[in-house]
């Protein structure tokens, strides 16, 4: 085992840190309770239990260590002023190294999930050099809530009215108090009772320690009980705990043969990201919330993100992704519109976007067909076959029958999209400078999910249907292609543009065009009458939404020129099919974007690398990026390496390879002299016929499980 890799993803930052969301640490793997640093020049969390989708939800409380020394320097009550010399956020812990400006202690705090809760541990010493340090701390709980507080055998409960929460903490006593001048009167007195209610909760630690010497704190927290908050205050050492529950994860995920550290740390960093938002759903079970702080659930425009790296995953591969497109479909209504979005705190999955009309970028079809091919689960995709026939019908109706019937999808809302801002899309969701919004356009994005959707409907069908049928899907789509060039090429511009209800071509080099690429809709003499264009969207940090000499653009708000992780994937995949001498340029971008902060971040201004936000004023949110950004860059990973992540059915090109997940087998691809050796252990099958990509086209090979098999070079 790589004991280094848990180390290895490891990353400082500070209170200056523009969400102190972006790093957190749960109690357990899968649950949705998380804790953050409180910020504020404080050692102290706060703690998160909601599930509900949200921006800026309150936490349940804050917990601060050590907040007030008595006697102070004056003799009377200080409140503590840390100084963080360095912290570090690794997966499940944080580690700082402190010293107190006022309190003559320096030393190391650990704060990690073990034992089914937290452990914050410190270890502190003296920095007096003569004088012995004799002082009461005092750690501070606070809530907005009110609670009340029992002990029982060294642990005290805390009782909110919607939930108890368990610390395990050895004190000199404890106080509860209803607001904070009480609570600190409390202490000037030195006298601490537990009063019926409050909202300050208050533990002592008295202090005597000689010069140099060391001194230990330590507390044990969990929402499930008071036994795992004492068995979390007993954990010899924190960091430990969490190292141990990631380091066979992150060694058994797909290994590249990376070309340096930076690409491997965007890696492991993005699968970092996925497994923190993993949800234990009580009725679902196994789960991946879109982002923990603030998107719990699953998204349409997701999907397809979600099945590159859910077929990949060693713990739960593909268990997500087939629960996801059951809950997505049979929230399918008798029309055939299929939910856009599902939140966890639902009673029923998709009930509150299943109300409304929203399509967000329908990846359904060809995410379905892809999860075949990873798994060979026939099953599960023949019961899907029919009702996305019926969702594809449904969208032909209500966004272009409906319009002006031109073989394209419209949209009457950029939401739709889910390219949510996008200058060429405003008078569609905004409206003119009048406010009087058009009814729909066509973008350029749905002409190319409409091609990549009959095209997956041809492949299901010729698998599991009708071969006839599956030929009139071939041509369905060629319609589409050939309706995208007479209605939204611009040959001025050299660009797809969107065609507006008053019959305008409105062309924005930006992402809207870029799904052209991926899903193979030109042809290399197109590409190059497109490059001028599409260098025009790399940056230092990725790859631009909207070019920077285009109407409308802004550097840092959303969709309007930043750089996300799925524009980021586009670009990478455009350009390793069409323009290989921009493919490290392109990924450089993308890779700075990865790490310029702790977490994967939704968006951030392409030259500067400074975090975007929404047309209302909220920032980008980090860690919201497990199902589409985290995805987005394994997948941009994986296509500079040769791997087409947006193929319907993916060749494997020959490259040093273990751990991947295709067509039912295990595969390890290792180089030799002569060419390569396979090797495959059954996963769903035995024996599965595979395609590789060789230099000298794709080559279909029979494997069996456990027999090697070599490939000349």
């Amino acid at each position: 085992m790589d004991a280094s890799l848990w180390r290895f993803v490891g990353e400082s930052f500070d209170d200056t840190l523009p969400r102190m969301t972006a790093v957190y640490v749960k109690e357990t793997i899968s649950d949705t309770a998380f804790a953050y640093p409180a910020g504020d020049g404080r050692t102290g969390f706060k703690f998160d239990f909601s599930t509900r989708t949200s921006y800026d939800l309150p936490p349940k409380f804050r917990f601060d260590f050590a907040r007030y020394e008595m006697p102070g320097e004056a003799g009377g009550i200080n409140e503590n002023r840390p100084l963080f010399l360095n912290r570090t956020y690794y997966p499940s812990c944080f580690e700082d190294e402190i010293e107190y400006m006022n309190l003559a202690l320096k030393g190391t705090s650990r704060f990690a999930m073990a034992c089914g809760g937290y452990s914050w541990q410190f270890d502190f010493t003296s920095r007096a050099v003569h004088y012995p340090l004799n002082r009461t701390l005092y750690s501070v709980l606070f809530s907005d809530s009110p609670f009340s507080v029992t002990e029982k055998d060294g642990v005290y409960t805390l009782h909110f009215s919607d939930l108890d929460y368990h610390i395990a903490a050895p004190c000199d006593g404890a106080g509860l108090y209803e607001h904070d001048l009480a609570l600190t009167d409390a202490i000037k007195a030195q006298t601490l009772t537990i009063g019926e209610s409050g909202r300050y909760f208050v533990l002592a630690h008295k202090l005597e320690v000689k010069p140099g010497a060391r001194v230990k704190f330590a507390f044990g927290l969990s929402q499930k009980s008071a036994e795992n908050a004492k068995n979390a205050l007993l954990a010899q050492d924190p960091a430990a705990h969490a190292q141990a529950s990631w380091e066979p994860f992150l060694e058994a995920l797909p290994a590249l043969g990376f070309r340096d550290e930076r690409e491997k740390k965007a890696y492991y960093k993005s699968w970092v990201t996925i497994r923190n938002n993993y949800y234990a759903h009580p009725a679902w079970g196994h789960s991946i919330t879109e982002s923990l702080p603030v998107y719990k659930g699953l998204w349409q425009w997701a999907i397809s993100s979600v099945e590159w790296h859910d077929d990949q995953n060693p713990e739960k591969r593909g268990e997500w992704i087939k629960k996801a497109l059951d809950m997505l479909i049979d929230s399918q209504r008798e029309d055939g519109y299929i939910t856009h979005a599902i939140y966890v705190d639902e009673k029923r999955p998709g009930e509150r976007w299943g109300a409304r009309g929203v399509i967000q970028t329908p990846h359904l079809a060809w995410t379905a067909l892809r999860y075949y091919y990873a798994t060979l689960d026939e099953d599960s995709v023949k019961r899907w076959l029919l009702p996305l026939k019926r969702y594809y019908d449904y969208i032909c109706r209500s966004l272009d029958e409906k319009f002006e019937n031109r073989h394209l999808w419209a949209i009457t809302s950029s939401y739709d999209t889910g390219l949510d801002t996008t200058p060429a899309f405003h008078k569609v969701t905004y409206g003119d400078e009048n406010g009087v919004r058009e009814p729909y356009c066509y973008p350029a994005i749905f002409a190319a999910e409409r091609y990549r959707y009959e095209l997956a409907l041809s492949q299901l069908c010729a698998l599991f249907g009708d071969p006839d049928e599956a030929k009139d899907w071939i041509g369905e789509a060629e319609k589409t292609r050939r309706a995208a060039d007479e209605y939204l090429w611009d040959d001025r511009k050299k660009w797809y543009g969107v065609r507006h209800a008053d019959g305008t071509l409105d062309t924005r080099v930006g992402v809207d065009g870029l799904f052209v690429y991926v899903y193979n809709m030109i042809d290399r003499a197109r590409a190059d009458e497109m490059k001028d264009n599409f260098k025009k969207l790399l940056g230092t940090y990725g790859v631009r939404t909207v070019a920077e000499d285009e109407p409308g653009f802004c550097s840092d708000v959303y969709w309007r020129g930043p750089c996300w992780p799925k524009s980021a994937s586009l670009g990478v995949h455009a350009a390793a099919k069409y323009y290989p001498d921009l493919l490290d340029q392109t990924l450089r971008g993308v890779l700075n974007m990865a790490l310029k902060y702790p977490n994967i971040w939704e968006c951030m201004d392409v030259s500067t690398g400074a975090l975007a936000h929404s047309d209302g004023g909220h920032f980008c949110s980090p860690g919201m990026t497990s199902n589409v950004g985290a995805g987005d860059i394994i997948g941009s990973l994986f296509a500079s390496h040769g791997f087409d992540f947006y193929a319907m059915q993916m060749p494997i090109p020959l490259t040093e390879l273990k751990n991947f997940h295709a067509y039912g087998m295990l595969l390890t691809l290792q180089r030799d002299d002569a060419g390569y050796t396979v090797t495959a252990k059954a996963q769903t099958s035995k024996t599965a016929q595979i395609p590789f990509l060789t230099p000298y086209g794709v080559e279909t090979i029979t494997l069996c499980a456990d027999e090697p098999y070599h490939i000349d070079r």
